[in-house]
């Protein structure tokens, strides 16, 4: 008998404690909705938005996001853009209005993350422009595809973009490995020897393997070689009079714009006089240097003002009177890729991203103020021209 009480008393208390742990659980639950931030489910949110912009209100205005550091490298790119849509009013190429939603990556991933998930998350959205820096693609692109939003890429060079077929992203800039290439041709005339120093990331080490190559294939002659993780502060300066003693003909420095210009000073300094050449792509920071600090210095850029086709002229006065300034290489591009997103949405009567993907890809060519777009048939850029930005000495 006391037995069986024994057993009541215990699947009592078990109940109660199972009781106990299920109230525990809805308490927590609840909780959480209130102080756990929501964090959005990009592949829902992504079909969502196809399923919105199919059936999408011709009297609504298309909606295409921006993200740039323009703190660091200019409002140059919305600029464009806005000259772009004007244009496109302008002209009825597009029977909706385009709205723009701007937002200032500072160059973080955190932040660009942070942006791709908003974008991600607005079922009006049909695409967004910008992504200055390779290392900004790769924390976006995740979040982007699986948001199923068109991620037109403008600055980033990487050449794995475009090899990983991402189906909602293009890339509007030509390849790291072309834009080496290009630049080694332009300076091979008058350089046998040529040194190489080389900030080590990713794409700055393919950058000078492929800038080594060009110019060995043409007879040039590599004298110097070394690479530094500016993590680790290096001392620039050793690099420098290392150089200075084997005289080449011609330095590359494959690096970011800051530690460019750095080295460029110092080199001209201790009486280092060799051109330099840099596959920096903040042009505005190294224009704001006086030209006998760095010169001579040439880089690679998307566009330069002085083509005198009639396409290109009319898009300067335009910008210059709109401005006040003439454009540079991100205000092209900023033009460019609005106008191509517009005739990507003529020529596949859709606003959705993949049909828009699909279409540029596809397009035929274009000719742009900063050149011709081409693509081949895997979808990427090809046969985009470089121009070679020389500073000269005053």
């Amino acid at each position: 008998m006391s037995n069986n009480r024994t057993d009541k008393s215990q699947d009592h208390d078990d109940m109660l404690t199972q009781i106990k742990y299920v109230v525990i659980a809805v308490i927590i639950f609840l909780v959480s909705l209130f102080i756990v931030p929501y964090v959005p489910n990009t592949t829902i949110e992504g079909q969502q938005r196809t399923a919105n912009l199919t059936e999408h209100d011709r009297q609504k205005p298309i909606t295409v996001g921006v993200s740039w550091p323009i703190a660091q490298m200019g409002a140059e790119l919305v600029q464009g853009i806005e000259l772009a849509i004007s244009d496109i009013e302008q002209q009825q190429l597009l029977d909706q209005q385009i709205q723009i939603l701007v937002r200032d990556d500072q160059g973080s991933n955190a932040l660009s993350q942070a942006i791709a998930t908003e974008f991600a998350a607005l079922e009006q959205m049909s695409a967004v422009i910008g992504f200055a820096h390779n290392h900004q693609v790769a924390a976006t692109v995740g979040t982007l595809q699986t948001g199923q939003l068109l991620q037109l890429v403008v600055g980033a060079t990487d050449i794995e973009l475009a090899r990983h077929k991402h189906p909602y992203l293009v890339q509007l800039t030509p390849r790291s490995d072309d834009i080496a290439k290009q630049l080694a041709l332009s300076i091979q005339p008058v350089a046998s020897t040529f040194a190489v120093l080389t900030e080590r990331r990713g794409y700055q080490t393919e950058f000078s393997q492929q800038f080594t190559i060009t110019l060995q294939n043409l007879g040039a002659k590599r004298i110097y070689n070394q690479s530094f993780d500016q993590r680790l502060k290096a001392d620039l300066t050793r690099y420098g009079y290392q150089i200075k003693a084997l005289k080449p003909d011609v330095i590359l420095f494959s690096g970011s714009t800051q530690r460019a210009s750095a080295f460029a000073k110092l080199a001209r300094q201790i009486g280092l006089t060799a051109p330099m050449v840099c596959n920096c792509q903040n042009i505005k920071a190294i224009e704001q240097l006086a030209s006998d600090q760095i010169a001579p210095f040439s880089m690679p850029l998307f566009y330069t003002p002085k083509q005198s086709d009639p396409t290109n002229q009319t898009f300067i006065d335009k910008y210059q009177q709109r401005y006040g300034e003439a454009p540079n290489q991100w205000a092209a591009q900023g033009y460019d890729s609005m106008l191509i997103l517009a005739r990507a949405i003529n020529q596949s009567a859709s606003i959705k991203s993949l049909d828009l993907a699909w279409s540029i890809n596809n397009m035929d060519e274009y000719a742009g103020v900063s050149g011709l777009f081409k693509f081949s048939l895997e979808g990427e850029l090809i046969d985009k021209p470089i121009y070679i930005h020389t500073i000269d000495s005053p």
